[in-house]
Order: structure tokens, then sequence, then C-alpha cells
């Protein structure tokens, strides 16, 4: 595998992905026993045998992907000093457990609101052995613990991002920092929203950084620091009310969209079955030379059948999802 700033490619093997932990290691100083938490949660992460989360990463090279940009944020001075951090909408535990497990002598909360992903979050403490980590099951704005107490809050994948300056605001201390994952691609837009949400909370843009992890994709960390108390006027939100109309219209194209993604993904995953039945009625013709030689093309669309396999259960979860949410509510008793 090669560790240049280039993308992985399209699978990972366990090979690859402990080439991934020692580059990281490697670049970021990371201890034995960092490396060795990581490794335990990427078994964790990918178990089939775990019925977790429907969110869960469909492959190595997407939790290989996570994890290189969770750790790249080191780069940054606000997450190298910091004693206290809380990581938003935790989920996973992308970047928070990540960098949890990099910094073990840290304070962590990992803040979610889904049972589920918190039980999957403690279980991945119990597995990794980390002992700085407490997990709170909460919405972000009910974490009245958390009230100017943190000097790092992290968040990846939350919201808008205007949104994520708003949540965070309130749990930093001043003088703490809030990092804000984004694209590749910045959006500036979205950018100049955040950034006038940041000053209305006592906050400044204190600049964007673009990361360099080995073997992935660069991503942009936005940060903003608090500089001011966070005025209590300004941390609600109007919330916006939709017509009912409109709720199910756009109700109605998540579903049409799942649908046809769904579909696709079954046509191509027939071909990919197609393509391997294809070699091996080839291959059961030729001699042993020859099908030696051709082996290694039989096992590479085998493992694209793999992955489509795993592609379609994703995306026919997600279109089960979408129709459940256009079934009208079972009636009551006094219907």
């Amino acid at each position: 595998m090669s560790l240049g700033n280039g993308s992985l490619g399209s699978t990972v093997s366990l090979t690859e992905m402990e080439d991934l932990l020692a580059a990281l290691s490697a670049k970021y100083g990371l201890a034995a026993s960092t490396t060795d938490a990581l490794s335990k949660f990427v078994a964790l992460t990918l178990d089939p045998n775990l019925d977790a989360l429907e969110s869960r990463p469909s492959s190595q090279t997407l939790v290989a992907n996570r994890i290189a940009n969770s750790v790249a944020a080191i780069e940054l001075e606000q997450v190298r000093t910091t004693r206290r951090m809380a990581d938003i909408g935790s989920g996973l535990g992308f970047p928070g457990l990540v960098l949890a497990a990099a910094k073990p002598r840290a304070s962590v909360w990992l803040v979610e609101k889904e049972a589920r992903r918190c039980e999957f979050l403690l279980r991945a403490l119990d597995e990794m052995g980390l002992t700085n980590v407490d997990v709170v099951h909460t919405r972000i704005q009910d974490w009245s613990d958390g009230s100017e107490s943190v000097e790092l809050v992290t968040a990846r994948s939350v919201g808008r991002p205007s949104g994520v300056v708003r949540f965070a605001a309130p749990l930093l201390t001043i003088g703490g920092s809030v990092v804000v994952w984004g694209n590749v691609k910045r959006d500036a837009e979205k950018e100049a929203e955040a950034e006038a949400a940041a000053v209305s909370l006592g906050l400044r843009p204190a600049g964007v950084v673009l990361t360099a992890p080995p073997t992935t994709a660069s991503r942009h960390l936005h940060v903003y620091e608090k500089i001011a108390p966070t005025p209590s006027d300004r941390l609600s939100e109007p919330k916006v009310v939709r017509p009912s109309w409109i709720r199910q219209e756009r109700k109605r194209a998540r579903k049409s969209a799942a649908v046809a993604t769904h579909d696709k993904a079954v046509e191509r995953l027939a071909r990919a079955y197609e393509r391997v039945r294809a070699f091996e009625a080839a291959q059961a013709g030729l001699d042993d030379a020859d099908a030696t030689a051709s082996d290694g093309e039989l096992e590479r669309a085998r493992a694209v059948v793999r992955k489509m396999q795993a592609r379609v259960e994703v995306l026919k979860r997600r279109r089960v999802r979408a129709e459940r949410k256009l079934e009208p509510p079972p009636l009551g008793r006094g219907d």
C-alpha cells in the first residue's frame, strides 16, 4: 500500500489497515497503546456479527479513512494541548473516540442522543481499554453539566457548521475552541453563515486547516475560538415550521431516491454475479496453466460481488426507513 497522500483503494486488507495505523503512529507520534486500541476499535466497527447500527460504515476503506481523518486533527495545537474535550453527535466515535485513544491523558465526553449508538460506544470503550472517556446519552442542547466546562469541542457530520457553532459555544471556557470537520471542497456560503453565528455567540474564526493524513484524502478543519461569554439570548434558534404537505413531499422525494438507488445497486450486483459466473465457466474449460492465470481475475470479480452485497444491504435499510416514514401512523384507541 502506498503511503502517499492519495486516497485508499476500493478495499483495504488487514495488513493494509495495520500499515495505516503504523503510518499514523509514525507521523503523529502515537503510543503503542493507542495503535493497539485503534486496532481493536477497527475490529469492533467491522464485526459482521454485531448488530450495532444501521449507519455503520460499510467497508474497511471507509473506516480507515475516518480513522485517518480523525487522528489528523492532532496537527492542530488546540487538539494537541487540550485537557478537557467534548465530541458532539459522536455516532460511532469519529472523531471523538479516536482522539480519546490518541490523547489518553485528556478527559473526553462523547455526547450522543441515540441509545444504540451510546451502547456501541460503551462497548468500544471496554474493548479498547479506555478509562478517560464518559458517554453522555442526551441531546447536546440538554447537556447542562457541560456548560462552560471544556477547552475543546469537536464535531463531524453533525449538521451545518453554523448549528455546530451554536451548540458548542455554551460548552466552551473562554479561550477554548471548536473544530468542525469539513470536506475537501470548501463551501463559501456555509462558512460565511458559520462565521456570522460565531461572532454573535462570543467566538471568532481562528482559521481553516487542510490536514494531510497518510493514505487518504485531506479534509478542511474549521476552527473557532471563544473570546467572550456567550449571550444567553443568542442560544435559541427559531424553529422552522413547514406545512405538512411540504414535509410529505420531501418524504416522498427521499423515498423515490432511496428506491431508485437501491434498484440500481441490485442491477449492478446482478451484473457482478454474471461476471463471476462467466469467469467460472471460462475457467472450467481451461487447462491447469491457463486456469491458474485466470484465478486473479475471478477473485477480483468475487471481491466486487462482496462489496456490492454489502452496499445493497445498506441501501435496502435506507429504503425501508424511507418507506416507513410515509406509512400512516397507527390508529389510537379512540379512533
